[in-house]
């Protein structure tokens, strides 16, 4: 990299360049202090996820999905107006490129390494799909779209529709393949293969008669 200083830029204006508040913290290790500008200790302590700066913040699209990546690995919540500012940034940027080279104008080796991290560092990698839900960019990921709100049926799905169940076989994958010692694109694959193994059911999902009853039904 060739990195230009600039001398007359404040320590806290340097933080506010961050992307999150928990980004934004540092340490000096002349002096042993902390330097948390805008309450990232805080925001971790309560397991938040809030953008530093929300009128630089959108100077990166792709901030957001580093979002939902580190939300993934510290099991955080996202701010409701931060998920505000990535939703208007989803409607600001331009629709999927007809190559299907690009997210949203962002390179898809950009965002393929996003979700990489995701798949191989996060603790809670379901919880991505509320993550996209909640700031608007999961139009952008259409097979994950399409599970959203698709009905089960309740005898063998009590937690719900194919998303949520989707999250929770995500979150348990991660949990096997940690106790498995997985790692790389040896955990990728597993958390992939969860997020996928339902996106069928978008299309199959019907009610048919099974012993005398309506029941929802993937054939």
């Amino acid at each position: 990299f060739d990195i230009q200083i600039d001398s007359n830029m404040s320590p806290k204006e340097a933080a506010s360049r961050r992307d999150f508040t928990f980004n934004s913290i540092a340490y000096d290790p002349l002096t042993s202090e902390v330097h948390d500008y805008f309450g990232g200790q805080k925001d971790l302590h309560n397991k938040i996820l809030r953008a530093t700066n929300m009128k630089q913040f959108g100077e990166d699209p792709l901030r957001v999905l580093r979002g939902m990546q580190f939300a993934a690995r510290m099991g955080l919540t996202i701010d409701p107006e931060t998920a505000q500012l990535a939703s208007k940034l989803a409607d600001d940027l331009p629709e999927l490129y007809k190559n299907d080279q690009n997210v949203g104008g962002i390179s898809r080796e950009r965002v393929t390494e996003e979700f990489m991290k995701l798949a191989t560092k996060g603790k809670y990698p379901g919880s991505a799909i509320q993550y996209l839900m909640d700031t608007g960019w999961i139009r952008y990921f259409p097979q994950i779209e399409a599970i959203v709100d698709v009905p089960q049926e309740f005898e063998w799905h009590p937690e719900g529709p194919v998303h949520i169940h989707t999250a929770h076989v995500m979150n348990a994958a991660a949990e096997i393949a940690d106790r498995r010692g997985l790692k790389g694109d040896d955990r990728a694959v597993a958390i992939f293969a969860a997020l996928g193994h339902d996106f069928a059911k978008a299309t199959t999902t019907e009610q048919r008669e099974k012993g005398g009853k309506m029941r929802w039904t993937a054939h």
